[in-house]
């Protein structure tokens, strides 16, 4: 087990230091600033703009992370970018949000790990402190047998404060890849920075057989892609195909394939 795999099964976070290239973040941050002169809103599409984020969305670190966590027919439920500037103090996800579907869940098939019911993974554009504010979240939150979702635990819990010690805003440069499950309670502080806001592209990865997103929202984007990876990864979530004559039922059933062969 290595150090990333370890840390985001302990605190439900990793970070990969320079995951892409100084020319690929300012690729992606030139495609934004085309489309967006006077700043993205908080939350932005990204598939649309540039074959940079296609090349994020199937980062060799990103594959063999999501199919270590997600499993081999994993498959990316949804894109956007985060603008930190807009932010509000708020955390959100948690065990039990989202009909359930924001599980991490411990299994063993060969290597000791979890599987998750939702990835996220976010590569920095612009980077955020401590002391700017911006993507925070609670450390093993993921593992919590806590009913409720991130935003009652802070008002209920933590009374509001952002700044319990308890609450962590890790120090990300441009270029980093945040790794975390949206079984974490997470959320965004008060942004506090000068200059540009924090920055992220987020990629959100679920398991073959499972979405968080309507899939016929990626339905537009697949006349952008342009390899076989690609158009998996936007394939729809199933697990099984079958003929339902009766005398073939369940004898030659259709497997879904994994997402990289």
């Amino acid at each position: 087990m290595d150090l990333v795999q370890y840390s985001f099964e302990t605190t439900g976070v990793s970070v990969v230091k320079n995951a892409i290239t100084p020319e690929q973040v300012e690729q992606a941050k030139k495609a934004i600033q085309a489309n967006w002169p006077e700043g993205p809103t908080w939350k932005f599409p990204v598939l649309h703009l540039d074959r940079v984020f296609w090349q994020l969305m199937t980062h060799p670190r990103l594959v063999k992370l999501s199919r270590l966590f997600a499993g081999d027919h994993f498959r990316m439920d949804h894109a956007f970018g985060v603008a930190g500037k807009g932010t509000i103090k708020q955390l959100h996800g948690g065990p039990q949000s989202s009909q359930h579907s924001c599980f991490y869940m411990p299994v063993s098939h060969g290597k000791r790990t979890g599987i998750c019911g939702q990835l996220n993974f976010g590569f920095t554009l612009h980077g955020q402190s401590p002391k700017t504010g911006g993507f925070c979240y609670i450390p093993g939150s993921h593992k919590s047998v806590e009913p409720r979702a991130g935003a009652e635990i802070l008002k209920e819990v933590y009374k509001g404060n952002m700044h319990h010690h308890s609450i962590v805003v890790p120090t990300l440069e441009p270029g980093d890849l945040l790794l975390f499950t949206e079984g974490l309670v997470h959320g965004d502080t008060i942004w506090k920075g000068k200059g540009e806001p924090r920055m992220q592209i987020y990629y959100k990865i679920t398991p073959g057989w499972m979405c968080w997103r309507d899939p016929k929202q990626n339905e537009k984007y697949l006349q952008y892609a342009e390899n076989d990876l690609e158009r998996r990864m936007l394939d729809a979530p199933w697990t099984g195909r079958y003929s339902e004559d009766d005398k073939s039922m369940g004898f030659n059933n259709e497997r879904r394939s994994p997402t990289v062969s």
